[in-house]
């Protein structure tokens, strides 16, 4: 039996590191707008990379660990079926819950692991993420600057940038179009431009000089005849909210960026109050929701995996990748009703696991008694 479980959890573990990778990585490449901009960027070093690499992987571990071991369950499952081992175990005396024993173990130690990362780890490093966009867009807003390509993030304008010398904060070829109901009211185009930032009301400064301002009517901005031409002005100021750069969302620490135990504090300083802390208790519910979804995605998993009888990786992750999706959508569906205090939405987070958890447990006796 000892040698069995070995030869099970061995299989487990490397086919875990295996699907953990994959998973992390297609999660990677989900969130890379923010990255790929910074690793484009020659003015931002890898060590400066490597920090948002690793202040955001704790975000995706909290989705990619649950999703990585029902894929391993299944690619282990799918092998001992296809090459007859689980009958070898039957004609031995084995049943088939004596067998999985270290899958569920792997599950449960998993569940540890992913409870820590979900209430602590990951809120945490997800807002130092966000705070350390802004200290880059404070001290280096030139770097989130792209050129070449219209700039739609600041309200009411369109900047253009030619070019960008980064060493000295300057931008070439600036041209600016304000904006009003969709039509351009105001045309400026200036031939250089001196970046600055203020740290205190979080701005984004830009110095235009020599800027030359066409001015269209707000009635009629088509009307060639109402504009006013060829104003030239020595220098024109530009202040710009800097979080704009990075979704001003960013700037602020929202529910999901506090750790459990500061939420459990905030929502019990609420409740007496008198107020239903309903959007933290839902938060709270489904952190400890996803992190016992292991056990849930293991038990689906193993009933299906010797369904399939399949050796092939690319079954077994396509398997998952489907479950996983079905799954963060009810999800999504139950924490749609967090501004409906009245239908208990932190106990309607729960029901995603339990169906998962009845529907693998009846597919496993089903299965157990074949």
């Amino acid at each position: 039996m000892r040698i069995l479980h070995r030869h099970i959890l061995v299989s487990h573990l490397l086919s875990l590191g295996l699907t953990l990778l994959v998973f992390t990585f297609v999660l990677l490449l989900g969130n890379t707008r923010d990255i790929l901009s910074l690793a484009a960027n020659p003015q931002v070093g890898f060590p400066v990379l490597a920090h948002f690499l690793v202040l955001l992987l704790p975000y995706l571990l909290s989705f990619s660990m649950p999703m990585a071991l029902m894929a391993a369950t299944l690619l282990v499952m799918g092998r001992l079926s296809a090459d007859n081992e689980l009958i070898a175990c039957r004609a031995c005396g084995v049943s088939l819950f004596e067998a999985v024993l270290p899958l569920f173990g792997t599950a449960a130690v998993l569940s540890f692991v992913a409870l820590y990362v979900n209430c602590s780890l990951a809120p945490r490093s997800k807002y130092l993420f966000n705070q350390a966009l802004i200290d880059l867009a404070l001290k280096q807003p030139i770097a989130l600057l792209e050129e070449g390509q219209p700039i739609r993030d600041f309200p009411g304008m369109v900047l253009f940038i030619g070019k960008r010398d980064m060493a000295s904060q300057t931008l070439m070829d600036v041209r600016v179009m304000m904006m009003e109901n969709n039509e351009v009211t105001q045309d400026i185009h200036a031939q250089r431009g001196i970046v600055s930032t203020d740290p205190k009301q979080l701005l984004l400064k830009i110095t235009l000089f020599n800027a030359r301002i066409d001015q269209r009517d707000p009635l009629e901005p088509d009307n060639i005849q109402k504009r006013k031409w060829a104003m030239t002005v020595a220098e024109y100021p530009l202040e710009l909210d800097v979080t704009k750069l990075v979704d001003e969302r960013r700037a602020v620490k929202e529910t999901h960026h506090y750790g459990s135990l500061d939420l459990w504090e905030q929502a019990r300083e609420l409740k007496g109050l008198g107020i239903h802390p309903t959007p933290m208790l839902v938060e709270l519910h489904k952190r400890i929701a996803l992190a016992l979804a292991c056990l849930a995605f293991v038990l689906i998993a193993l009933p299906l995996g010797i369904q399939v009888q399949r050796r092939e990786t690319s079954i077994g992750i396509l398997i998952s990748l489907v479950l996983a999706v079905f799954y963060y959508f009810l999800i999504l569906f139950a924490e749609s009703f967090k501004k409906s205090p009245h239908l208990y939405p932190e106990f309607i987070i729960w029901i995603p696991n339990l169906i998962f958890q009845v529907v693998g447990l009846y597919l496993l006796w089903r299965q157990n008694k074949a």
